[in-house]
């Protein structure tokens, strides 16, 4: 008696042969359908939609608004330009001064004269 690994029966039709069948073919055959099924799956993951959206926030320091995006025809800023077109950009955003290294002797004076 044939191991079964090593051999199987095929039928054709009417008639009835043996194909044998070695570990490293069986092998190869294992491998391609691995990969199709990897690769069929990777499709399906891939035209899921995100349920969660890609948020990048930009901040800049000593950036005036003189960029290609805000309608400023000198300044050449492609790359800033696209990303504004791909996403949202802000026409009014405001954030307060720094206060840190501000203070003068008189302002201390000034704070600890009436504590």
């Amino acid at each position: 008696m044939e191991d079964i690994l090593s051999s199987y029966w095929k039928i054709t039709g009417n008639k009835q042969t043996k194909e044998i069948v070695t570990i490293e073919t069986m092998l190869s055959k294992l491998g391609v359908l691995f990969v199709v099924t990897g690769l069929s799956i990777s499709g399906v993951l891939a035209q899921q939609e995100c349920s969660q959206p890609n948020v990048l926030l930009i901040m800049v320091d000593d950036l005036k608004p003189t960029l290609g995006t805000y309608g400023d025809t000198l300044t050449i800023s492609p790359n800033i330009d696209q990303l504004a077109a791909e996403g949202m950009g802000f026409a009014k955003a405001y954030s307060n001064q720094a206060d840190a290294g501000l203070w003068t002797e008189n302002d201390f004076l000034f704070t600890t004269e009436n504590a």
